[in-house]
């Protein structure tokens, strides 16, 4: 694993994210310290700060450890710790990583 300095989570990030998945998850009656239930599909709230990732990063993907332009390289929130294991970190900042899924072939996505 390539070590990736924390960096702090923007201010709206809790009304943007962390609010609103939290709802979710209490809405549907999910223990925040218990892993997901087998099959369960939780809101993608997580997609609202990509670009607040992206940003807070620099555009390193956390696991090539290069940089990527946000026109050739897809980028993509993951959870460090996985969903399934424990809801709760389904929406916290902290458990967030930038990656880089995917590159256009010809490098012009733009």
């Amino acid at each position: 694993m390539i070590p990736v300095a924390a960096q702090p989570e923007p201010a709206p990030f809790d009304a943007k994210v962390r609010q609103k998945g939290l709802a979710h998850l209490r809405n549907k009656g999910i223990a925040l310290n218990q892993p997901l239930p087998p099959g369960t599909k939780i809101a993608p709230h997580w997609r609202a700060c990509l670009d607040d990732l992206y940003t807070s990063y620099h555009g390193t993907c956390a696991y090539l450890a290069v940089f990527f332009e946000r026109c050739t390289g897809t980028g993509s929130v993951d959870h460090f710790i996985a969903k399934s294991t424990q809801a709760g970190l389904a929406y916290e900042w902290c458990n967030f990583r930038l990656t880089c899924i995917g590159v256009s072939k010809s490098g012009l996505g733009c």
